[in-house]
C-alpha cells in the first residue's frame, strides 16, 4: 500500500535532542519505519525549514520525506503559531 503522511511542523529527519525535536518527530519516524518494514511505501510531507534542503530525502529506514515550500524556509517555534 502507498501511504502519505503529513507532519506539519516536525520533520522525522530532525536530530533527537535538537531544537523542537522529540514527540511528533519520533512518532512519525517510528511509525513510518514500521510501515516500511511491513511492506508499505511511505512518503512523509513536512514544511521546508531550511532553504538548502533537497525536495525529497530517503530516510535510513526506507521512507521518503518531502520538504514542502510553505512559508519562509526557516525554523518555526511552536510557541509562535500554536498557543495552548
Amino acid at each position: 500500500m502507498r501511504i502519505a503522511m503529513i507532519s506539519e511542523h516536525a520533520s522525522p529527519l530532525a536530530v533527537l535532542g535538537g531544537e523542537d525535536a522529540g514527540g511528533q518527530n519520533t512518532h512519525v519516524a517510528e511509525l513510518s519505519a514500521a510501515l516500511v518494514a511491513a511492506g508499505h511505501e511511505v512518503r512523509v510531507y513536512t514544511r521546508r525549514d531550511a532553504p538548502d534542503l533537497p525536495v525529497t530525502v530517503r530516510a535510513p529506514d526506507g521512507y521518503d520525506v518531502v520538504h514542502v515550500p510553505a512559508g519562509r524556509p526557516s525554523r518555526w517555534r511552536r510557541t509562535r503559531c500554536c498557543r495552548t
